[in-house]
């Protein structure tokens, strides 16, 4: 009969795979396939087994055609155990380090009753460890089955395991055990390898005829790797470039410090790619509990998650590197723990985590770091949830389960909660890292651009944060502060253009200790919160937080925030000193290119020094250098380092071989060399383009002067075309567009003959029966027969230009007293559903003035918008801003209605539970509702 694999769940299990090249050698067994004593037709049966310890009845066999009518596959006889529980092993000598074990049998079902087996490699010296086991049907547990036995034909089983898994074990006795029912068994082998590999997979491999150990012979899959895990100290993965591959990569083993194991690319081209289809639960890469590992140039796209280094009950791990990786496309808006066993929720590009069973109270509350040293630098994620997150679900408030996290150098474009999200963090630092982009999903946890929470001892540094769209989520910050960290310094790092606060303190788990906020520069961020408690430059909470300091920070307020740092926030545990306090308008202008067109116009150049006759004539700024340090500073400039790091400088020059740019910053203002950027001029009297770098490690910020030093030589004639900060190398490069115009703005009060509330006629009747006009307050929710309410504001828009492009459309309400029963707060909560805005150009029924058809008349967009959360607390405010697609459904030359409901209408409990929010009757003018529109008119 035909030798058939058989299909095995076991990560640890291989199948009809015996190493391919010569490397690995055969242990050598006592009677290994059953050919003593030698039997013959006339002789067909011998009882017990030679060579092996044997427990119960059975016996060699000659394969004679009675026997099943089957030959062995080897040689003439095999065992047969057609008898309940038998069982078999072989003492196999002792357990070396770092070497690999096969333990690999032929299995035929025979039909002489239920059949079982399990295979076992065990130490026996106290029989305290079992290195590798697998069972067929085993009563024990029905639910599990390793592998399968196809009925009528031979299959080979075989069991592998690393003894780098077991340190402890190394030197012990151990030997292989078959334990069976109804079962025989043939060809028994231990094969034994203690070499070091390099696998190599490429789409133009083979898995069947090649050995996958060279780059001649590589194979095409992940396939063939199972039965080499884990991988030892020293081995690599290499997959080759340009091959894209849609399968997971699940991974064992760990290396040593002075052999770390490897997955890395070879060959030429580009990043090999390992690409999903599930966004949901579909993983790329998957390292369980990795230590001395490193992982570079691959990328991955298309799944819930990019690397998951993955720890089960495995504490004391030590420095895994990732570097030069790149990650796209992970946006599964599922963020449930439970969906995925509690391991993991958000799509993140690197993620640390698993399982901590042995972290409880049981155990005397002793708690776990599982990885120490974990570098992750030069990597790019984009459209992801996170570049970097961290959880464990139980217990979910430790400080120290990652020890000594380094992030250098990486990039998130557009990630949901941009580059990290760290928790549970004990020392290390995020350097350099930049988030641009972000948000933009409605999500009820809200999304910022990076966030910190029950961690300690951590330094961000020189990283960037800027551009989060809170769409119509809550937050929408730069950084979160999220609550219980210790020791965290947050230094030289740049905020700026975010929807909300460019720096969040909250207090989640318990406040924070001992934070410091220092030499940071912040403009023009709470763009559009989605309330005024957010509504500030850098936004805190009510919190107790202690030794904490915000110190020497450069804050530019934006023109929609209120304040620079919150009024509603309780700064009695922080030092605030040394911020310089200015409004971003007055500085997100100034000019970044001189091109002196202009005769006689230095456009501001002063103070030179060692250089005379500087003079603009002909395009040119001119001059001679009549020292070794010729030198000029520009006028005041604004430009972040990092989105325009270049100084671009056309100019020629008679002597000198050696140019300088120096530069100050919004929160360093010494000239000093350290912050000043060399470069090599050619002396030959023609016009050369110098791209000088600023943005260098230690560099960041916002340059605000910069001064030109154009030669270090005495006597140079020289002429400057000009001088540019710019965000390119191309010589051919477009001079920026001129500034949009700010928008106009006008701001409307709903009318009061027109707002209200509607309700419904009866509960889920979709009908409205009646509303009212004059009350001081409308109501969203139902009331006690379960009938919904509706609010409906009126806006007369008919001033705004007839030629108007509305660019920003934001209505406000405020809320009005205690809710009325159990009504939900925010949206993760939501018997309600979310607090939905419907928008109608015009009037939602036949006339502006209210009536009860407007409960269920069409809108021009239905859920256009939303609140992030219903207003809490009495008096709060919270905006709904409509997206730039819905724009056009502000009319210009009449009125303009929104309506205010659920998006459940009831919640069926036969009891009153609504908000009140202030219409236009209110007596408080400040409290009534307003529409915010901003505009361009040609």
């Amino acid at each position: 009969m035909k030798n058939t694999s058989c299909l095995i769940a076991c990560m640890m299990l291989a199948l009809h795979h015996g190493p391919a090249n010569a490397a690995p050698v055969d242990y050598a067994l006592s009677n290994p396939s059953f050919e003593s004593p030698t039997l013959s037709l006339s002789n067909t049966w011998s009882s017990g087994v030679v060579g092996w310890n044997s427990i119960g009845s059975i016996g060699t066999t000659f394969a004679a055609s009675w026997v099943q009518g089957t030959p062995a596959p080897q040689g003439n006889q095999f065992l047969y155990g057609a008898s309940d529980n038998w069982q078999i092993f072989q003492q196999t000598g002792t357990l070396q380090a770092q070497t690999r074990y096969w333990f690999q049998v032929k299995l035929f079902p025979l039909s002489t009753g239920t059949q079982r087996v399990s295979l076992a490699v065990e130490e026996t010296d106290t029989f305290s460890a079992t290195f590798v086991e697998a069972h067929y049907k085993p009563t024990w547990n029905p639910a599990r089955q390793d592998f399968a036995l196809p009925a009528n034909q031979w299959s080979t089983v075989t069991l592998s395991f690393n003894s780098s898994d077991w340190p402890t074990m190394v030197g012990k006795n151990f030997r292989i055990r078959v334990n069976g029912f109804h079962v025989a068994v043939d060809q028994a082998r231990l094969i034994v390898d203690s070499e070091i590999y390099q696998f190599h997979i490429s789409n133009s491999g083979n898995d069947g005829s090649n050995t996958g150990k060279s780059a001649s012979s590589p194979w095409q899959t992940f396939n063939n790797l199972g039965a080499w895990l884990p991988l030892s100290p020293g081995e690599k993965v290499l997959l080759h470039r340009g091959s894209t591959f849609n399968q997971e990569l699940n991974l064992r083993g760990k290396g040593t410090t002075s052999a770390p194991i490897e997955l890395s690319a070879y060959g030429s081209g580009a990043n090999p790619i390992i690409s999903r289809t599930d966004l949901a639960n579909h993983l790329c890469v998957v390292w369980n509990n990795a230590s001395y590992v490193r992982i570079n140039q691959i990328d991955c796209r298309n799944a819930k998650m990019g690397i998951f280094l993955r720890y089960v009950d495995n504490p004391n791990n030590f420095d895994v590197r990732i570097d030069q990786c790149n990650f796209k496309d992970m946006t599964d808006g599922t963020l449930n723990p439970e969906n995925h066993n509690y391991e993991f929720a958000y799509s993140d590009a690197i993620f640390v985590g698993g399982k901590d069973g042995i972290s409880n109270l049981a155990n005397n509350g002793i708690f776990y770091t599982f990885i120490n040293g974990l570098y992750i630098t030069n990597c790019v994620a984009e459209n992801v949830a996170h570049g970097f997150g961290t959880g464990w679900y139980y217990p979910t408030k430790y400080r120290s389960r990652v020890r000594n996290l380094y992030m250098e150098d990486n990039l998130a474009i557009n990630c949901l909660n941009g580059w990290a999200s760290i928790i549970g963090v004990d020392g290390g630092h995020m350097k350099r890292c930049h988030s641009v982009g972000g948000g933009g999903k409605d999500t009820w946890a809200g999304t910022t651009l990076g966030m910190i929470q029950t961690s300690q001892n951590f330094l961000i540094q020189d990283c960037e944060f800027s551009y989060c769209d809170r769409a119509q989520a809550g937050d929408g910050c730069g950084f979160d502060f999220e609550g219980d960290t210790s020791n965290i310094t947050f230094d030289r790092n740049t905020i700026h253009n975010n929807d909300a606060a460019g720096i969040l303190i909250l207090d989640s788990l318990g406040p924070h200790a001992n934070l410091v906020i220092s030499n940071n520069t912040l403009y023009n961020n709470a763009k559009d919160p989605w309330n005024s408690y957010i509504n500030s430059e850098i936004q805190g909470s009510q919190a107790a937080h202690t030794g904490s300091s915000i110190i020497n920070n450069g804050i530019y307020r934006g023109s929609t925030s209120i304040s620079f740092l919150s009024t509603n926030t309780n700064w009695s545990g922080f030092t605030i000193s040394g911020n310089r306090q200015f409004e971003a308008s007055n500085y997100m202008n100034r000019p970044r290119w001189w091109n002196f067109d202009s005769i006689g116009n230095l456009e501001g150049w002063a103070g030179f020094q060692q250089w005379t006759s500087n003079t603009v004539s002909s395009g040119n700024l001119f001059g001679l250098s009549t020292g070794v340090d010729p030198f000029a500073y520009s006028p005041p400039t604004f430009a972040n380092m990092t989105l325009q790091p270049f100084v671009w400088i056309r100019m020629r020059q008679s002597a000198g071989t050696f140019g300088q740019v120096f530069y100050i910053t919004d929160t360093d203002t010494a000239w000093n060399g350290a912050k000043s950027a060399a470069f090599t001029v050619i002396p030959d009297n023609q016009y050369r383009d110098y791209f000088v770098d600023l943005d260098q490690p230690g560099n960041d910020g916002v340059v605000t002067q910069i001064r030109l030093d154009p030669t270090a030589t005495a006597n140079s004639t020289m002429a400057v075309d000009f001088v540019r900060i710019t965000n390119s190398t191309d010589v051919n490069q477009p001079a920026p567009s001129t500034a949009p115009a700010v928008p106009l703005q006008m701001v409307f009060t709903s009318i009061a003959a027109d707002d209200g509330y509607l309700t419904e006629s009866s509960a889920n009747s979709g009908v409205g029966g009646s509303g009212d006009s004059s009350s001081t307050t409308f109501r969203v929710g139902d009331d006690a027969s379960n009938r919904a309410y509706r609010g409906l504001l009126s806006f007369d828009t008919s001033p705004l230009p007839d030629n108007a492009t509305v660019v920003e459309a934001t209505i406000r309400i405020t809320r009005i007293g205690n809710p009325t029963g159990i009504v939900p707060i925010g949206t993760k909560d939501k018997p309600f559903g979310d607090f939905l805005v419907d928008v109608k150009n015009g009037a939602l029924g036949s006339a502006p003035s209210m009536e009860n058809a407007d409960w269920q008349s069409a809108p021009s967009k239905s859920a256009a918008s939303k609140f992030a959360y219903n207003a809490y607390a009495d008096l709060q405010q919270i905006n709904s801003r409509l997206e730039v697609p819905d724009l056009i459904h502000i009319k210009l030359t009449g009125k303009t209605q929104y309506r205010l409901r659920n998006g459940i209408d009831d919640d069926n409990d036969g009891v009153a539970d609504f908000m009140s929010y202030a219409t236009s009757d209110h007596p408080t003018a400040s409290y009534r509702p307003v529409l915010t529109i901003k505009y361009t008119v040609p």
